[in-house]
């Protein structure tokens, strides 16, 4: 009897664990489909991006408040705000602050420019605060992987070989800027940062699963990003999204998914009226919802 009490107390403290662990990754919602296979493409000379996403990065024009909304919203203690510089290829350079949230294996990053140009400056005068762009773990070499970056159209807006990392603005093609940095730099500005959860059950307990670019020409961006990060996407899709209210529900919306590791980057296309819609005539291609 004591030993089949024993074996209950184990089997009831299993399920508990289960149910406090954080979830596993998640699939994609709808939208997305199924998540489709790394299959790797290589460019005619035979060279892929060898690198996958680690973190994002949103520019902000004030740290304080957007991390305190973050933290609150996510569930997540604010770590230290540290200082830094950035440099633009014609050597100016500018400070930041910055303040970064570990979710699972995923960072998200804010960063705020203080004194001198910068291209999170531009951005936020052009676009406001938003997400400014996605970071990528180089696997291989950091030099192979920029002359890429820059062979397949992207234009470098800040960092270089010496620096360890470089940030490469694909927004006319596909909407967003992409970073690739050194494993080293990457653990010695974000690798340290730990999960500070200090709600059970917060959003801080899920993985960042997919981020979304709204975009005028689904097919057009998602021929770019392919060529760019060379990983085949999903075909083409059409769902429907209901937006609040209801004035302007049953919208359709053509989607493009290409996942790199963990992380499905979804190409949207707005069809009719809507939200979705109003930002993209306004803005251009640009990255919306996480």
């Amino acid at each position: 009897r004591g030993l089949l009490v024993l074996l209950g107390s184990v089997e009831a403290w299993a399920r508990q664990q289960i149910q406090d662990a954080p979830p596993a990754y998640p699939a994609p919602p709808v939208v997305c489909g199924h998540p489709a296979p790394d299959a790797e493409r290589a460019d005619a000379s035979g060279a892929r991006l060898d690198a996958l996403p680690s973190h994002l990065c949103v520019a902000v024009q004030d740290l304080e408040k957007a991390s305190a909304m973050f933290s609150a919203c996510f569930g997540i203690d604010r770590g230290p705000i540290t200082g830094g510089t950035v440099t633009s290829p014609d050597q100016a350079r500018g400070g930041i602050r910055r303040r970064a949230f570990r979710l699972g294996s995923f960072v998200v990053e804010m960063i705020q420019p203080t004194e001198g140009p910068s291209a999170f400056r531009d951005f936020l005068s052009t676009s406001g605060q938003g997400i400014h762009h996605i970071g990528l773990r180089s696997r291989s070499s950091l030099e192979d992987q920029m002359r890429l970056l820059e062979r397949r159209g992207g234009r470098r807006t800040m960092g270089s070989l010496e620096e360890s990392y470089g940030l490469y603005d694909f927004s006319d093609q596909f909407g967003t800027t992409l970073e690739v940095v050194t494993p080293e730099v990457e653990t010695m500005s974000r690798g340290s940062v730990p999960a500070r959860l200090r709600e059970k059950g917060g959003l801080a307990h899920h993985s960042l699963c997919e981020v979304g670019i709204l975009v005028r020409d689904v097919e057009r961006a998602a021929a770019h990003f392919v060529e760019v990060v060379g990983i085949a996407p999903q075909p083409v899709r059409t769902a429907t999204v209901v937006f609040p209210g209801g004035r302007r529900d049953g919208t359709s919306v053509r989607v493009v998914s290409v996942r790199q590791g963990q992380l499905a980057t979804v190409l949207i296309e707005p069809i009719g009226a809507s939200p979705w819609r109003d930002f993209v005539e306004a803005r251009g291609n640009a990255m919306h919802p996480v």
